[in-house]
């Protein structure tokens, strides 16, 4: 299998989930879809770059500081996801975590930070490693502060 075909065939597969993993959030109201093996998991609404429209991912995440960390990953795909792009436009976005929800500023950590949250996800999601190999870029970390 050629690594576009892929590539292409694992983002279809991560758009599926993560559009499961959010209904069965929503529809238990929290009670399934706060972790995935082992991970705490984040709900971002984003305002599409294009679009304008709101969009919700399910994402693992950190506790870091007075907010937490996300990494664009998007499982190791040669592009960063839509999500990232959407941020990149407009940092602001909405949380939900454990059916809390907050608002929150985004911004790309310094190589200090990235260095701190990418050890700390390794420790908690060992994949993360795989996923950095795979994807053959730098997987930037993201910080979610809260807005005052």
């Amino acid at each position: 299998m050629c690594a576009r075909f892929s590539d292409r065939w694992l983002r279809r597969t991560l758009r599926i989930v993560s559009r499961a993993h959010l209904v069965a959030h929503r529809v238990t109201g929290g009670r399934v879809g706060a972790h995935w093996r082992g991970a705490d998991v984040v709900m971002i609404t984003t305002i599409g770059r294009t679009s304008g429209r709101r969009h919700t991912t399910p994402l693992l995440f950190l506790p870091y500081g007075a907010g937490i960390a996300v990494v664009a990953s998007s499982a190791g795909t040669e592009h960063p996801p839509h999500w990232w792009h959407n941020l990149q436009r407009e940092p602001r976005a909405h949380l939900e975590i454990a059916g809390t929800r907050k608002r929150v500023v985004a911004r790309a950590a310094d190589t200090h930070e990235q260095a701190f949250v990418s050890a700390r996800f390794r420790e908690v999601f060992p994949r993360f490693d795989r996923y950095r190999h795979r994807a053959h870029r730098d997987i930037p970390v993201v910080l979610l502060e809260p807005l005052s």
